[in-house]
C-alpha cells in the first residue's frame, strides 16, 4: 500500500476480516479493506480505503489501532517518550472509512500536559515514560498498558466521553540489574507494556522492568471481562 510502508507500526484487523486499521509512527491512522483475504481470492490484494489526504495525521508515534465493537470508532495509541508531553489515548471517528477524524482523548493529569513539562517537577521525571503502549478492548471497555500510569481501565461506552474506571499500579521491585535508560531510570520504576490478555476472567500483563501480573477487574462492566 505504497505511502503507508515507511513507518507502519502495527496493524490490528476487524473480527470479520474485511479491514484492517493501521497504526503509522509518522503518519496517524488509516484504514485498508481487506477483503480478498476473508473471502480466499486468488491474488488477493490489500487495498487502501483512506487516502493520504485524509489520513487521520495529527498523532504523532501512532502505536496500535483497534476499532471498537459495535461502534464507528476506532481507539489509537501514541507512543512518545523522550518528549514531552507524553503520548496518550486517542478516540477516531470512522463513520466514513475514506475521511477518519479525531473525536475525543483520553490523558493522564498531570503528566499528559504542557504544564507538567514546563514545570519545574518534569526534570526529576525525564527519564521516565508516561505514555500509552497497548489496549485490549472489550464492548464498552479499554485496557490501556500505559508504561508508569499502570494499567488504566477506561470505560468507552461513549466514545465521546472516555472515563476512567480503574487502573492497577504494581509496587515496583526495590532494584533491577538494568534500568531502562529512557523509561525507568527516573523515580518511577514502572513499565507496563504488553497487550492485556484477558482469558476466563483474568487479565495477563507484563510490567517490563517488574514482571508478570494476573489480574481480576471489579468495576462496570465486569460481566464482559468476565
Amino acid at each position: 500500500f505504497g505511502a503507508a510502508r515507511d513507518g507502519l507500526h502495527s496493524l490490528s484487523i476487524s473480527v470479520n476480516g474485511r479491514r484492517a486499521y493501521l497504526a503509522h509512527d509518522k503518519d496517524g491512522f488509516m484504514i485498508l479493506d481487506t477483503s480478498d483475504f476473508s473471502d480466499a481470492i486468488p491474488n488477493a490484494q490489500a487495498r487502501l480505503l483512506t487516502p493520504p489526504e485524509t489520513w487521520a495525521r495529527s498523532v504523532p508515534g501512532a502505536h496500535s489501532a483497534v476499532k471498537l465493537f459495535g461502534k464507528p470508532y476506532a481507539l489509537i495509541t501514541q507512543e512518545v517518550y523522550g518528549l514531552c508531553p507524553w503520548g496518550w489515548t486517542h478516540f477516531i471517528d470512522i463513520t466514513d472509512e475514506t475521511r477518519p477524524f479525531f473525536v475525543a482523548e483520553y490523558k493522564l493529569y498531570p503528566y499528559n500536559t504542557i504544564e507538567f513539562c514546563a514545570s519545574t517537577t518534569y526534570e526529576r521525571y525525564r527519564l521516565t515514560s508516561y505514555s500509552t503502549h497497548n489496549p485490549t478492548l472489550t464492548k464498552n471497555l479499554a485496557f490501556i498498558t500505559w508504561h508508569s500510569g499502570g494499567l488504566q481501565v477506561v470505560s468507552i461506552e461513549n466514545p465521546l466521553q472516555p472515563m476512567k474506571v480503574a487502573e492497577f499500579l504494581p509496587e515496583p521491585l526495590p532494584s533491577v540489574m538494568t534500568e531502562d535508560p529512557a523509561l525507568s531510570s527516573g523515580p518511577d520504576k514502572v513499565v507496563m507494556w504488553s497487550y492485556p490478555i484477558i482469558k476466563d476472567g483474568l487479565i495477563y500483563v507484563v510490567d517490563i522492568r517488574n514482571g508478570l501480573y494476573i489480574l481480576k477487574y471489579h468495576g462496570p462492566y465486569q460481566d464482559e471481562v468476565a
